[in-house]
């Protein structure tokens, strides 16, 4: 052989050498963490935009293109349909144009029980009407949605919707149902935070739920079997919950506010506002700074009920950082404290503590990677500081959502430390809360990129004298 070859096979054998020593180390870099399921559609192109028609004449057509990407971990199906519609007239013989606009959508797994092209007026106007579905759409996967669009010709005079404008919105809403499951859904917002509610043709709810507005100022907790109906029996496709300017809150009572008010309304189709019933009731929480209980005093939720201010029935336990009840529907709601409660639990939460974690990968004192806060522990001390004994309930709330629960039974003036365990908690930064005490967490890898190095140099260096030790024994 000649020096090059010679040259080439040492660097061959040297680097799998290296790949096969440095594989395992390599290999344990970072670990999966299981993310959880959900729903993403993004939406791209010009056909995603608010429409806006104006200036056109009998004969005119286009398209309009838009991409459906299902961006989540689960497939689904993505319902659509009109709204903001607004017809401007360009005479004085009304506003005419969506009598003579057709659209017709193009797309693949396109699933409607309309015949195209359809005209305006046909078209679906609420996501309880499933006229016009796409899907299912796998995850990680896109289809493109072309809207084709024409002022259609029909050979007499038209004139009265020349020079007319019409404008509208398209909707798109991923679901996990099809067409065929007879199930709609109900936005619920709270504070501007929006959940979808999955029920059925009579109303009833198909999952438990909780509808949170954002650091969870006010929950709605839905049990699975609620029936939410509008009073008028007619669709229903909203519930929004919003602060209500109201001036001296509970005036007229001994109660003393504690929170904002808030106003529970309802919904219906072109935003038709409804009376709404929950069948059962539908528990409201609402939260408040501790230091505005005032000492011995129970919080509760009142309801203002034709302009005058009622507790509603809760029988306890009490927490000190939020009110809860049973509430029946739609209206008006606060929170309060009163001193008619002559025995009471009340529990009362102190600072948290959090213990975090690290797992080290190869040495001790020589680590490739350290895992921070991958399993964390979240502690608080908690006391019943009512004059009567409780059953509480804890929740530990991470980014946002509850995480876990904690059942526990305190005798008056009796104290104790509840502990959560977190396990496989997804690489960012993180926000945990036990009743009014939070913190801030992170979880993350730390890499020793110069060990790493330092490792490999050294197989490289291992690899070439074994290498040089066998070829001089193989000379002599």
């Amino acid at each position: 052989m000649t020096g090059s070859m010679f040259s080439t096979a040492r660097s061959l054998m040297a680097l799998v050498l290296v790949v096969s020593m440095l594989a395992p180390l390599l290999a344990m870099s970072v670990p999966v963490s299981a993310e959880p399921e959900v729903m993403d559609l993004v939406i791209g192109g010009s056909g995603s935009e608010p429409w806006a028609i104006s200036n056109i004449a009998p004969g005119d057509n286009g398209t309009e293109v838009l991409e459906l990407r299902n961006a989540g971990s689960i497939d689904g199906y993505v319902t659509i349909w009109f709204s903001d519609i607004v017809g401007t007239d360009g005479g004085t013989d009304g506003a005419n144009l969506s009598d003579h606009f057709l659209l017709t959508p193009l797309s693949e797994g396109l699933h409607s029980d309309l015949g195209f092209p359809a005209t305006f007026d046909s078209l679906p106007r609420s996501v309880l009407d499933r006229a016009i579905v796409i899907g299912p759409l796998a995850a990680g996967t896109s289809v493109d949605l072309t809207w084709a669009w024409e002022f259609f010709d029909n050979g007499v005079q038209q004139n009265d919707a020349q020079g007319d404008g019409l404008s509208f919105t398209i909707n798109y809403l991923m679901t996990a149902t099809g067409p065929g499951d007879h199930a709609s859904w109900l936005a619920i917002d709270v504070l501007g935070e929006v959940t979808m509610v999955a029920i059925n043709s009579t109303g009833h709810v198909q999952a438990p739920c909780q509808a949170a507005g954002p650091n969870r100022t006010v929950v709605l907790d839905i049990p699975a079997g609620t029936q939410i109906v509008a009073e008028d029996g007619g669709p229903l496709l909203r519930l929004v919950l919003s602060e209500a300017d109201i001036e001296n809150a509970l005036q007229g009572t001994n109660a003393t506010a504690l929170s904002e008010t808030f106003v529970l309304e309802g919904f219906g189709e072109n935003g038709a506002a409804k009376g709404v019933v929950f069948s059962p009731c539908v528990r409201i929480s609402i939260a408040f700074d501790p230091a505005l209980l005032p000492e011995g005093n129970a919080p509760g939720v009142y309801q203002q009920l034709d302009g005058e201010w009622g507790r509603l029935n809760d029988g306890g336990p009490y927490y000190e950082w939020f009110a809860q009840a049973c509430i029946g529907g739609t209206g008006v709601y606060i929170a309060g404290a009163c001193d008619d409660h002559e025995g009471m639990a009340l529990l009362r939460s102190s600072v948290l503590v959090f213990e975090g974690s690290e797992r080290v990968f190869w040495l001790e004192v020589l680590p490739l990677f350290i895992e921070h806060n991958f399993k964390v522990s979240v502690s608080v001390d908690v006391v019943n500081v009512g004059n009567a004994p409780g059953n509480f309930t804890l929740e530990l709330v991470l980014d946002g959502e509850v995480a876990n629960t904690a059942e526990l039974y305190l005798a008056p003036g009796q104290s104790d430390r509840v502990t959560f365990h977190l396990d496989n908690i997804p690489q960012g930064d993180h926000q945990v809360s036990i009743g009014d005490a939070d913190g801030r967490f992170r979880t993350y890898t730390w890499t020793n990129w110069p060990m790493i190095w330092a490792v490999a140099a050294v197989c490289v260096l291992a690899a070439l004298v074994a290498y040089g030790l066998k070829r001089g024994r193989g000379s002599g």
